[in-house]
Formats: C-alpha cells, structure tokens, sequence
C-alpha cells in the first residue's frame, strides 16, 4: 500500500512537498486536506511546443538568481545551463516492508529505483509500503531546465533553483543536506522576491505562502510520525500483533 511510506517520505525528505497518490485505502489523501492542500511537486505539464519560449520567460530571473546566490556566498554551479526538452521530471520508487519503521529516507530498509515509471514501482513492491514520485530537477548533477520545471509556477520555481544549487556547496549526508537546503531556499526565496518584487507584491505574497504552508505541513507530518513510532514500538515489545499494528496504523493516517 501507499499510505504509509508516502507519509513517512514527506516528513523525512526534509519536509520537502511530495506528490500524493491514490492511496489503496485511500488514507493519504485525508492527511493530504488536512495538511491543507500542499501544492504538488512538480508543475502541471502543459503544451511543449513552445519549449524556448518559455525559457525565455525564466532565463532573465535565473541571472538575477544568480546574482543573488553570489552575494550570499553560494558558488557558481552547473545547473540550470541547457533545457531538457525531452525530459519531464527524474522519477524515484521507494519500497519498505509494512512492519518496519524507517528512521529516515536514507535507512537502508527502504530500497530505491530511480528512472522507472510508476507501474514498474508497483510491480516491484507488491505487498509492501511502496513510493512514486517525481522530481522537477536534482541537485549536484548539472541538473537542466526539464520541461516540468519550465511549467511550474513562481514559488515553485524559485525553490527548486535555490534548494538544487544549495546541494552543490555542500557535501553533508543527504538526510542533513536535504532538509539544510530547504531552510536555506525558504528564507533566499522569500529574500530574494522582497527585493525583486517589493514586499507588498503579489509575488511575495505568493511565495511566502508557499514557504508557510510548508512549514505548517512539516510540523503536521512530524507529529504523524511520532504517533506511528508509538505503535511500532509497541509491536517491537510484542504488545500489538502485525495485524493490529497495521489496522491501527490506517486509522492514524486517516485521521
């Protein structure tokens, strides 16, 4: 099932915004309106046909971007150079056994398949805890401008060229590094769209919005997990059985 690696990897992965999917008892989908309507990862695909064009539309703000980094101390990077006009997003598949509790994304209990599509992701892990998504751009990669992220909106955009080229000054485990890189691009995003927009603008407005409704929903998945560590506690000291674990597990998550 879906419900309880999907949340576990929005709290883990630096509280960074993860996709939803349809869940098999649906249960994600609740913990989806009550973290109040996260904005997806990854922009809404639209017509590719004008694939330069709307590069023109982003290439200015990256300079200025740029710019910015430079006096905040980032190095140059590599990213963001050249557009991917064939490449919608990098995919990502994450498996675990439903009666384990990784300690985060990085814990070896979840095996990861990166480049498959979501039907290959669910044939890998029939009868576990399984995890698709997409991601618009990685970081320390050269990473190019893919076609989902020429589509996403400001806010969206913003944070994935701060939070990726933050990735390349660092060399921190990715579990630190991730959730370091997403401070970082929430205070430089909102910074930077003060100056460039002004403060009452309705860009700043946008983004500083993005930048609390994802503090709000990282603070809502901690304590969802807090909650499942108690049961799986429990059934490490033999006091729920598998099957107790797991019903009382779904009823967490659909809270």
């Amino acid at each position: 099932m879906y419900g309880f690696l999907s949340a576990f990897i929005a709290l883990f992965y630096g509280f960074e915004v993860l996709r939803i999917l349809e869940m098999r008892y649906g249960i994600f989908a609740r913990l989806a309106l009550a973290a109040a309507a996260v904005a997806l990862i990854g922009g809404c695909a639209g017509l590719f046909d004008d694939v330069p064009g709307r590069y023109e539309k982003w290439a200015g703000l990256i300079d200025e971007m740029r710019a910015y980094e430079r006096r905040i101390g980032f190095s140059e990077t590599p990213n963001f150079l050249q557009i991917a006009e064939d490449q919608e997003s990098f995919t990502y598949c994450g498996r675990v056994p439903r009666l384990q509790l990784p300690y985060s994304y990085e814990d070896p209990a979840i095996r990861w398949t990166h480049g498959i599509s979501r039907e290959e992701c669910l044939a890998l892990g029939r009868g576990e805890d399984v995890y698709f998504d997409e991601a618009e751009a990685l970081g320390e990669i050269g990473t190019p401008l893919t076609r989902s992220m020429l589509d996403a909106p400001l806010e969206r955009f913003l944070y994935l060229v701060f939070h990726e080229d933050c990735h390349d000054q660092f060399h921190f485990s990715a579990g630190i590094e991730e959730a370091l890189c997403n401070v970082i691009a929430y205070q430089a995003m909102v910074a930077f769209t003060k100056e460039r927009f002004g403060q009452a603008s309705a860009e700043q407005r946008l983004v500083t919005g993005y930048v609390e409704m994802q503090s709000e929903r990282s603070l809502l998945t901690r304590a969802y997990y807090r909650r499942l560590a108690v049961l799986y506690a429990r059934y490490g000291r033999k006091e729920l059985t598998s099957g107790a674990l797991l019903r009382e597990r779904d009823e967490v998550l659909r809270l």
